[in-house]
């Protein structure tokens, strides 16, 4: 990107604002907008500036909690080496955009971003992403209802949620004006999907639309520089139900175990976006000067690979503290994160390399590893089963050639894979930017940069002034 170490820059915009809808796939958009549905997907596809995004090229490396360090932070994997969800908060040295921004006077609202911590900044606003296991909300008055949407989309509270805070987060969800139609509508999906689990899918689109109505609640109050609304549901529903939304190659045997095979979550969830695309667009009508960028971050494509042998299947701990008691590991705390994949956190080594020994001698029958067993931070162990394949009600687990149990006891089978991660993504820019390149690609590095242009922030100083005051 060029032009960026001079002193004084131009500021083009009065805001940006970034909706980060996680790994919407543009072939999936193209294909909705051949079926004639998002309409406003089709609009900003023909007007808006069009972009691919390039970065880490190795699978395991195409995560969105390292993708959006990167875009954050403008440094790639190799540079931040951030890897795990979670790791920022205690381990990112780097400052992120609303951090650089700050050093020079330019507030931000950042809603629900993977991964991030607040960082040295001293107002705007700061709700985190609801995997995040310690981050505070700012300001803190809105902590109950952060908490509240956590527990909800985690099997763990990252708080004890009384009735008094159930209280106080219904009345700031009033305070942001969310319409009574959506407290019934996630009310009544909360009553539907524990008479019928196939129905639990939606809930994941009712809280994108909570964040969303947050999000445009602060638009129309504040003045703040920069805003990020991230979004979640679109990139489940990718890697459940992809199958539904087009099985052309899928084995039509093959069905999800959380979905009527009637349903459409993929459909469901770009119709809600391009909803709130519309609004978002609408309510910056009268703004000559803003400028949306809506990031993928990463996408997917479809995942026919395992469709041979019964599919890729997710299996998922249904009460993790008492399979970690049933085996007496030492651990402190127990945090289960995303589908297959959990955290275990500790106050002494000998009891982290102890637990660390035990769980890589669990096995499905007498020698299928159950776990891949990693060393997170210097005080945390990362889990994830590895056990993909369909298992039989009856097949036991094992330790030592102990049983412990069936499987089905502990686990739960909670998808097949249908989609999977592609380092190629997608950014679309409502409007010109200096020093955008007039390439077809750019990389997840320079969105940061790009946001700092358009903002009129020197990214050298304000890297600069950011980093020294992050220092630890």
């Amino acid at each position: 990107l060029r032009n960026f170490n001079m002193e004084l820059v131009n500021r083009q915009y009065d805001r940006v604002i970034m909706l980060e809808l996680n790994e919407i796939s543009r072939n999936a958009v193209d294909l909705l907008v051949q079926r004639e549905k998002c309409i406003n997907f089709r609009n900003i596809n023909d007007s808006w500036i069009y972009k691919n995004t390039i970065s880490e090229t190795q699978y395991e490396n195409i995560e969105p909690w390292i993708q959006w360090v990167t875009a954050h932070t403008g440094k790639s994997l190799n540079e931040h080496k951030i890897f795990r969800l979670g790791d920022a908060e205690k381990e990112l040295r780097f400052p992120q955009t609303w951090e650089m921004l700050s050093t020079q006077g330019i507030s931000s609202a950042i809603v629900g971003s993977m991964n991030v911590k607040r960082g040295n900044v001293q107002d705007g606003f700061f709700f985190p992403d609801p995997w995040s296991k310690s981050a505070k909300v700012f300001p803190i008055e809105y902590q109950p209802l952060f908490n509240l949407l956590s527990e909800k989309v985690q099997t763990h509270s990252t708080a004890k949620i009384t009735k008094f805070d159930i209280l106080k987060a219904f009345n700031l969800c009033r305070k942001f004006k969310i319409p009574l139609g959506l407290y019934c509508k996630v009310g009544m999906q909360l009553i539907h999907q524990k008479i019928d689990e196939t129905k639990r899918w939606r809930l994941a689109a009712l809280f994108d639309l909570l964040l969303a109505h947050i999000f445009q609640y602060l638009l129309t109050t504040t003045q703040y520089g920069y805003y990020t609304l991230f979004l979640n549901a679109v990139a489940h529903y990718q890697h459940h139900f992809w199958r539904n939304f087009d099985p052309t190659d899928f084995d039509p045997m093959i069905r999800a175990p959380d979905c009527h095979v009637q349903d459409d979550p993929m459909t469901y969830g770009y119709e809600i976006y391009d909803r709130i695309l519309s609004n978002i667009i609408d309510s910056e009508t009268n703004r000559s000067k803003t400028l949306i960028i809506v990031l993928s971050g990463l996408s997917q494509v479809p995942f026919y690979e395992r469709e041979h042998v019964g599919g890729m299947n997710y299996y998922r701990l249904n009460k993790h503290t008492i399979f970690t008691n049933s085996i007496k590991l030492r651990c402190e705390k127990v945090l289960p994160m995303m589908s297959r994949d959990w955290q275990l956190s500790y106050i002494n080594q000998d009891d982290l390399m102890y637990d660390k020994d035990l769980l890589g001698k669990i096995t499905l029958g007498k020698s299928e590893k159950l776990f891949k067993i990693g060393k997170n931070t210097e005080n945390t162990l990362f889990v994830e089963t590895v056990v993909t394949r369909h298992v039989a009600n009856s097949e036991m687990i094992y330790l030592n050639e102990q049983k412990i149990g069936c499987f089905n006891e502990f686990f739960t089978k909670t998808a097949i894979k249908s989609g999977h991660h592609t380092g190629v993504g997608s950014a679309w820019f409502s409007g010109p930017v200096d020093g955008l390149p007039e390439t077809a690609e750019i990389n997840l590095t320079h969105i940061n940069s790009i946001v700092l242009s358009a903002l009129g922030a020197n990214s050298s100083i304000a890297a600069s002034a950011s980093d020294s005051a992050c220092i630890v």
